[in-house]
This record gives C-alpha cells, structure tokens and sequence, in this order.
C-alpha cells in the first residue's frame, strides 16, 4: 500500500492540478479497487446490443436480458418480433416483462411476475403480420432493469428483441447480436455438427455415474451437492432445468437452487469468495409457468469446460431436487445422487459384496432403466463404473436409396414436451431435402408398421423444414408426450445422395441398440 500509494504521488507531481487532485483522492478507495481489479470474474460470451435474438426451445422457458439505459429519465421502447408469426399457438403465449431491481427481488422471492413488473408487450395495432409486441417505459434513474422475454406456447420460438434508448445484454450468452444473424447461425450449424473432443473426468471413484437426469435429496440448512458437467459440443449452449419439493414450504421458496461455476470460479469459492458472486448461471423461474417449483438457466460454454454444478439448500426444512440438463451431461462422482446410489448397489449385488453406499428411493423418476454394468474386478477397486442414462445426440449415415434408422425415445418427465431437430449434410442438395427426413411412432404406431402400415399414416410428429433462427435449414418437430412410454424414431433417407445426420432431442433420450450410429453425450 505504501509502494503504491508513493508511486501515486510522484506520477501527480507531473500531471494538471485538477486531475493530480481527484488522482491522490481516489488513494483512499485503493485496497477496494485492487482486490475487485486483481482477478475480474471472466464473462466471456457476454453479448450486447441495441437488439438482441435468441430462441426458446420448450414451454416455459425465458431469458433474462439486462437493460441499461441509454439517457437518464428518458422513455424506453421495447420490440419484440417472434416467429413462426402464423402459429396460433404463440397468440398470449409469447411477451416480455420488464422488472426493476426491486421487482426482481420480489419476484425472485415469489411475487407474481406481472404484478411487479413496470412494462410488458402490447399487440401493435396496424402491424400486417401480427407477431410484433411493443413495450414502454420511463426511466427512473434507479439501478439497472431485467427483461424477461418468456415463452409459455407448446413449440419452439424464435425471437428478436429491439431496445430503443437502451443497451440489451445477456451476460450468459444464450441470445445473439442480431447484428448478423446469418454468420451466426452459419456458425452454430458448424459447431452442432461437430463431433467433441470427451472432456477429461476425474476417475478414481468408483461409483461414478454420467446422465442427463439426476436426483436425490438435501438435508436442511446448509447442504450443498456438487456436481461436474460436461458440454456436449464446444462453445455450445446448455439449458438447465431444476425442480424442488416440497412446494408448500415458504421457507423453500429462493433457497433452493444452483450455480453453474468454471474452473477459475471453482478455485476462487474454494479461497473464500462467495459462490453467489462467481457462478455463471443460476436458476430462475418462468413466468406464468404453473410448475412454481421450476427453475430453469441457459448459458453459453467456453470450449469443453469443465464446469462444476451446485446444488444448494438455505432452508431450514429438508428438500429434493431433480436437475435435467440440454446440451451436455451430468457428473456424479461422489455417490451423491439416487441415481449413483442406484447403480452403486446395482454393481455391488454383481460383484457379491455389500453396496459402498445405502439406497435411497428416489423421490422423482429417472429418466430411463440403467443398463446392467460388467462385473466389478475386485483386484481394481478404484477404477470407476460409469452407468448411461441415454444421450440427446446421435449422429449416423445413409449412403444408399431408401435406408432408414430405428432408434428408441424416451421422454424426461411425465407428460412433457419433446423436440426433435434433424441436421444433415449435404443440405443445398434438393433432392436430399425432399426425400430425407424423420418420423416419431408410439408403441402401437410401431406394432402397426411392423404389420404393414405406413409410418406417415400412424405417427405422431414428422420433422418440418425450419425457416428461421440457428436452425434454419434443419427439420424441427415438436409433439407432447403422453406418459413416459417409449417411441421410435425413424430417420430415412429416399434419394440416391449419400447423407450424414444428426439428431437432438430435448426433453428426452435417444438409444440406438442397432450400432449403426454414433452417441453424442
């Protein structure tokens, strides 16, 4: 401090009289500035603009945009443009709210979202198309402001946001800059189709288990499980979804949650720093959802992680959870969930030896049967079993005329909402858009092809050519789930033009026991 602080004075002796003087007075803010500027939190897919497009995949889901004003006490406008414009599904369905630091708070706590919100979308009276919503405000002068863009319809939704007299900004980069929308879009089909390096795992405990799903309990205050995630493709998106119980407990309501921390947010909550300050995602409920004890992030990765996932409990009153990711998986490495308990006891009734962990009943369902492991080799205690849920990718070729695919669904939750989005190269050939493509059966739908019927007369979703957004170019299907019985996909392939794919899944798990495709995690 002393070094500094001397430094400070000779440089003033050399500078004009006014700045010397406000330079020897901020002497006094020095301690606080060097800790905050000695390792700044790192947000490097941090997006900003006067406009601002993203897409919401499922029902009840949102993005948190900041807003920063632009003239102190000015009127702010606010545009929202969606697409597709001629769904009569999105008509009340899709709309933003705007919230000021106290309405966030509130709504955080649990307050009604449109009650504490200051601003929200209007249907423009004299626009042709009608998928046009405009907003007004004016600014207070008083801290920042949070926009909620939210989509309660039962499909897939491309939007794009334009603020007039002020600065949009997602700090967790799942929008873009609609600045250039094209080279974007170009550039995230290239990192869809890319198939990832697997990123390195720690593998000295034994009861390790990868899924898309995990769940387990949480005792009362505090309590913390952590988790390692893995993204499935590099500098790719990932959705997390995070549902708690009980419901009717107050005190569970905003202390309940997780954070999403990288590697250098790891080191730093380990050195002391609060994790609330570090993370790069955390939880937020959907607006007007019904499943109040839904959270939901989306953040942009930066290459393959790793990252680290913590779920947390500050109430005084024990709780579940369960945790679904999009885009990547979870990491149990420390025999912390039902799921890893489950496979731990699994492994051990083979080997003939007690379980390493006790069993504990999971408290909501798993996504899938876990697949019987080989026998452990006693010799080698610490080598770990790794135990597959399912994956949300999974990539295969048709080479000739009239081939096709069979691969089995399962879907997450009870009753959801499934999307399926196939990508193929070549994709400026027309003849591979025009016989290439996908159908979803039931079971029954199955049976009923198996014994002569047309998949297109029985199924339940085909895809159907994506006009806009990142997609553009692909086939998107959207369809409800009835239970969590499984469905077949079939992707075929009717023209003479050898193709690759790519299939993703959200709101479910693929599973291939032919071999004739390659798994994504």
């Amino acid at each position: 401090m002393g070094s500094s602080f001397q430094k400070l004075i000779r440089v003033s002796r050399r500078l004009p009289g006014l700045f010397c003087c406000l330079l020897i007075c901020g002497v006094a803010l020095l301690p606080a500035a060097q800790v905050a500027l000695a390792a700044p939190l790192q947000r490097p897919n941090a997006v900003r603009g006067s406009a601002l497009t993203g897409q919401l995949p499922h029902q009840h889901s949102a993005h948190y945009l900041q807003l920063d004003t632009t003239e102190r006490d000015a009127v702010i406008n606010l545009t929202l443009v969606y697409d597709p414009y001629s769904d009569p599904n999105l008509l009340g369905s899709v709309n933003f709210l705007v919230l000021n630091e106290d309405g966030l708070r509130q709504y955080l706590a649990g307050a009604d979202a449109k009650v504490v919100s200051i601003a929200s979308g209007s249907p423009m009276q004299f626009d042709p198309i009608g998928n046009k919503l405009q907003g007004a405000f004016r600014d207070s002068g008083r801290g920042k402001y949070t926009v909620i863009v939210y989509n309660n319809a039962p499909i897939a939704v491309q939007y794009t946001l334009f603020a007039d007299g002020g600065t949009l900004t997602d700090a967790s980069g799942q929008a873009l800059s609609a600045d250039n929308p094209v080279a974007t879009a170009t550039q995230a089909t290239t990192q869809t189709m890319a198939i990832p390096e697997p990123a390195p795992i720690n593998t000295n405990v034994y009861n390790a288990v990868r899924a898309r799903r995990v769940s387990g309990p949480l005792v009362s205050k505090p309590d913390r499980r952590y988790l390692s995630m893995e993204p499935s493709v590099r500098d790719g998106k990932v959705d997390l979804r995070f549902l708690y119980d009980p419901q009717d407990q107050r005190d569970i309501t905003g202390n309940v949650n997780f954070w999403v921390l990288d590697e250098e947010g790891l080191r730093r909550m380990i050195n002391g720093e609060k994790a609330v300050d570090l993370n790069l995602a955390t939880g937020f409920p959907v607006p007007f959802s019904p499943n109040r004890n839904e959270l939901e992030a989306s953040f942009a990765t930066s290459g393959h992680g790793p990252y680290t996932v913590v779920v947390y409990n500050n109430a005084k009153v024990p709780a579940s959870y369960a945790l679904s990711i999009d885009g990547g998986l979870l990491i149990d490495q420390y025999g912390q969930t039902n799921e890893a308990k489950a496979a731990a006891a699994e492994i051990a009734a083979l080997a003939n030896k007690p379980a390493s962990v006790t069993t504990v009943t999971a408290t909501t369902p798993t996504t899938s049967s876990v697949p019987i492991p080989a026998p452990v080799d006693a010799s080698h205690p610490t080598t770990p079993t790794t135990s597959f849920f399912g994956v949300e990718k999974l990539a295969g070729a048709l080479p000739h005329a009239f081939q096709n695919h069979y691969m089995g669904l399962t879907p997450d939750r009870l009753d959801g909402t499934i999307g399926l989005t196939l990508d193929f190269d070549p994709k400026e050939n027309q003849a591979v858009r025009e016989n290439l493509n996908f159908w979803v059966l039931t079971e029954d739908g199955l049976r009923r092809v198996i014994s002569g019927a047309r998949p297109e007369d029985v199924s339940v979703a085909m895809g159907m050519p994506v006009q806009y957004g990142v997609d553009r170019g692909k086939f998107s299907a959207v369809f409800n789930a009835s239970g969590h019985g499984k469905y077949t996909v079939i992707v075929f392939n009717n023209s003479d033009v050898a193709v690759h794919y790519l299939l993703t899944v959200h709101g479910g798990l693929l599973a291939d026991e032919t071999g004739l495709t390659s798994s994504l995690p």
